[in-house]
């Protein structure tokens, strides 16, 4: 089938190319970080957002948080991801015109930093410091574009971000992430690479450590939901079964009430959904209770002073990161 799509991916490639070369990025009032992805999803960068806006807010830096905003409208206004990352006291703004949303948004109140969610690909707004999420299982994917394969963009044909993560490196053995890295490097050789990896949160209203031993039916509507199933698995649970829909599905009350219908029926003690999918489902009622299993992210010791070491170069007004 991938043959028959190939004569498309290669249109699509150069289309985006062109369109990179005719785009003409406008300069915000204040330093712009991106944080984006090759892939269409599933590269953790919703976590890595949160993670990275709520480590600059406890540095006393004021993050405004832009994304086009995807999915069903959740609340005031944002999708699923804006109200989580509202949830956890981060300033949200979302739109497509992203340019004139930030202006906009500035006039209101003021912000030391603009955090760019999924912006490798917006090309209205100049960035300073590019941070690309790869995955470290598969970091260019099938290697093909759309419609071939689930890359945005041709990697050979995209300029070098300011960092590279590696994410999910939890999820692989130490040979093939040693792998990953060489393919990385071989396209990417000069922009320094980070490792991060999932974590499972232990705050209020999350399940964290309370899977052990549990019986769960998991309920996820995510780019990768094998990945939600592997950390409850990993957390101790027993999944009994599984209500997995596309990324950004907007729930109806009656899939979450047949959802845990099954799961009682299968003998699962809880109805398990994820953070992203919880502003959706929260309200609906359930045979059996829901929980919800909070993913985090974190980077190792050494690569968080390297990316805060560049990101108050930011802020500071001073050249790019090398």
């Amino acid at each position: 089938m991938r043959a028959f799509l190939v004569p498309g991916a290669v249109l699509y490639g150069m289309a985006m190319l062109l369109r990179r070369r005719i785009r003409k990025p406008v300069r915000a009032a204040v330093p712009v970080v991106s944080v984006g992805n090759l892939e269409l999803g599933g590269t953790g960068k919703s976590p890595c957002v949160r993670w990275l806006a709520l480590r600059l807010m406890e540095r006393g830096v004021r993050v405004l948080v832009v994304s086009r905003g995807y999915g069903a409208r959740v609340q005031s206004g944002l999708d699923e991801e804006g109200a989580e990352l509202a949830a956890h006291g981060v300033r949200v703004a979302q739109g497509r015109a992203r340019a004139a949303l930030i202006a906009s948004a500035l006039q209101t109140a003021q912000a030391d930093l603009v955090l760019l969610d999924d912006g490798f690909q917006q090309l209205d707004v100049a960035v300073d410091c590019h941070i690309l999420l790869l995955d470290a299982q598969r970091p260019f994917g099938a290697g093909w574009t759309l419609p071939a394969g689930s890359l945005r963009e041709c990697p050979m044909l995209v300029p070098s971000p300011h960092f590279i993560v590696l994410t999910r490196t939890d999820a692989v053995d130490a040979s093939t992430l040693q792998a990953s890295r060489r393919c990385v490097e071989r396209r990417f050789p000069d922009v320094p690479i980070l490792h991060g990896r999932q974590v499972v949160m232990s705050e209020g209203g999350s399940a964290g450590a309370g899977l052990a031993g549990r019986r769960v039916h998991l309920l996820a509507g995510i780019a990768r939901p094998e990945e939600f199933q592997r950390l409850s698995t990993a957390e101790g649970a027993e999944v009994t079964g599984t209500t997995f829909m596309p990324d950004h599905h907007a729930w109806s009350a009656g899939e979450v009430r047949a959802a845990a219908e099954q799961g009682r029926a299968e003998g699962a003690e809880v109805l398990l959904t994820t953070g992203k999918d919880l502003p959706k489902v929260a309200g609906c009622a359930t045979a059996i209770p829901l929980h919800v299993l909070r993913v985090g992210f974190e980077l190792e010791d050494g690569d968080v002073a390297a990316l805060d070491a560049a990101l108050a170069a930011r802020i500071q007004g001073k050249g790019p990161p090398d």
